[in-house]
């Protein structure tokens, strides 16, 4: 069974990986893309996906994460390369809009693709200490569990992606549990990581 490292960094490192695909399209990413992968290799599609929720069914609302989602998109289409923005706001962000998402993604990209995936909204950790993303249709009853997304599922769902670039930022609480799975040794952030990334 192929694995899929899944590397977690920081959002200073995750902004000079998007600047080095900007400054990769403005030389032409086929260029860059040949000179380090080798002839054969190809630039593929970058895509973005921002999911924000403040209008909460039954969570209480929240003021900014759809704006700040929209905000990093216009910085994002504006300064750099993306061919397409998959947006889910509000009513849109359900759990299994978000499931559904995840699984045409599996679908659609392709190895020489990357793919940058934005969350805002709630985030809980339960009595299991298992954390979860709190989608729009989510109930409150931490027993049931109605509709929340558990990181685990999240993280599962982006391993079976095929991209050979993921950058997944969460700006939720307990977000950081994420890292617990697969935490391991910061990698070096040398100009030879920024030549290979």
């Amino acid at each position: 069974m192929n694995r899929k490292k899944i590397r977690f960094i920081s959002l200073f490192q995750a902004f000079v990986l998007m600047a080095m695909v900007a400054h990769g399209q403005s030389r032409g990413l086929e260029v860059v893309a040949k000179q380090l992968g080798g002839e054969n290799a190809r630039a593929g599609k970058q895509y973005a996906v921002f999911i924000a929720v403040d209008a909460y069914r039954e969570w209480s609302p929240l003021n900014n994460p759809v704006q700040d989602a929209r905000e990093i998109r216009d910085v994002l289409v504006s300064r750099y390369f993306v061919d397409e923005v998959i947006e889910l706001y509000d009513d849109k962000a359900t759990k299994a809009g978000m499931l559904r998402l995840f699984d045409s993604l599996t679908e659609t990209l392709k190895a020489e693709d990357s793919l940058l995936i934005y969350y805002a909204g709630h985030g809980i950790l339960d009595q299991s200490n298992t954390s979860h993303w709190i989608p729009v249709d989510a109930g409150t009853d931490r027993f049931e569990q109605k509709n929340w997304l558990p990181h685990f599922q999240v993280l599962k769902s982006i391993a079976k992606m095929k991209a050979r670039h993921v950058v997944l930022l969460s700006d939720s609480c307990f977000s950081g549990d994420m890292l617990a799975a697969t935490r391991g040794a910061e990698p070096l952030f040398d100009k030879e990581y920024l030549k290979n990334a």
